[in-house]
């Protein structure tokens, strides 16, 4: 990312009439658009093998995509002390957990007051759920508010070179042990604090989530689509997902890519081919044969533009 910079183009009122609906009074008023482009990445970063390779792995491919917002799940305490050595980024945690983390760029972001209001958001949508299944399916089914509690980061930044305001969320659904329903229903409420929190704060809220399933009910929250590019995942778990308080007035753009960072051998036209070559040279070979196992998500990344569009007076002729 370059500096951030706001862009203040300034339209007609009746090129955007449709986007932000003018009262007759409002003539003599003109729509100006602020946009910021942040690079944003989110990656489970925990896997089945060895944590030594995933140390070196993860700062490296940091390093090459150099974001200025990182939403991370399953996070080692060693590898984010070696990200934040890689460039100075300021760490907001999940609880006293690792399930979840976000990290971002000082130079281009600071952090807002909590909002206490997530929390009422959380309470309120698990405890409908809780006292419905109550009678369905036992009371050993409740706990849901604090499982989840303890698996989302939540930041509320304000992006410096705009002023604009910006909620970011980094979520790890439970698996293993949970049904695919009970997993479903935890993302469907995940979706459903986020609208609920672009909608309380007036903000635009960006997530990164691994949901570990499909098929959940979105609602309002946009969850842009993108290509497997390998087979670490036999379906896709892993999702950026959008929630704008104002459609049409608050907006995302930008394309959502998975990055492929795992190099076959002798493979020198792959974009991590340099990566992999440093790393096997600087390292002993027995670390080197475990970087393809050492991680079973592939990283998402999003160059996203979001646009706010503002009335402004313009002086009468």
């Amino acid at each position: 990312m370059a500096e951030g910079r706001a862009v203040g183009d300034v339209y007609s009122t009746k090129a955007l009439k449709a986007a932000l609906p003018q009262k007759e009074e409002d003539e003599e008023k003109q729509l100006k658009v602020i946009s910021l482009e942040i690079k944003v990445v989110s990656w489970n970063i925990n896997g089945p093998g060895k944590a030594g390779p995933r140390n070196l792995l993860v700062p490296a491919v940091v390093r090459k995509e150099n974001p200025d917002v990182l939403l991370l799940q399953e996070v080692p305490s060693k590898t984010i002390i070696r990200l934040c050595n890689s460039r100075t980024y300021c760490s907001v945690t999940a609880g006293k957990s690792s399930e979840a983390r976000i990290l971002y760029d000082p130079i281009l972001f600071e952090e807002l007051e909590p909002e206490r209001a997530v929390d009422l958001h959380v309470a309120e949508v698990f405890a409908r759920e809780g006292r419905a299944r109550e009678t369905r399916r036992g009371p050993q089914q409740l706990g849901e508010e604090e499982r989840f509690r303890d698996r989302v980061a939540v930041v509320r930044l304000r992006h410096k070179p705009t002023g604009k305001g910006i909620v970011f969320l980094s979520f790890h659904n439970i698996h293993n042990k949970y049904t695919m329903d009970e997993r479903k229903r935890m993302a469907t409420g995940f979706c459903e604090i986020m609208r609920r929190i672009a909608e309380h704060e007036k903000l635009p809220v960006l997530a990164g989530a691994d949901l570990n399933c499909k098929g959940f009910r979105r609602g309002k929250t946009r969850v842009p689509e993108y290509e497997l590019l390998t087979n670490r995942r036999r379906s896709k778990v892993d999702f950026f997902l959008h929630s704008s308080p104002f459609p049409g007035v608050v907006s995302f753009e930008g394309s959502v890519s998975a990055l492929h960072v795992f190099p076959e051998d002798g493979d020198e036209t792959h974009p991590y081919h340099t990566v992999m070559r440093d790393l096997r040279r600087g390292h002993p070979e027995h670390l080197v044969a475990h970087y393809s196992s050492s991680l079973d998500h592939d990283p998402l990344y999003d160059r996203l533009r979001v646009k706010w569009i503002e009335s402004e007076e313009v002086e009468s002729k």
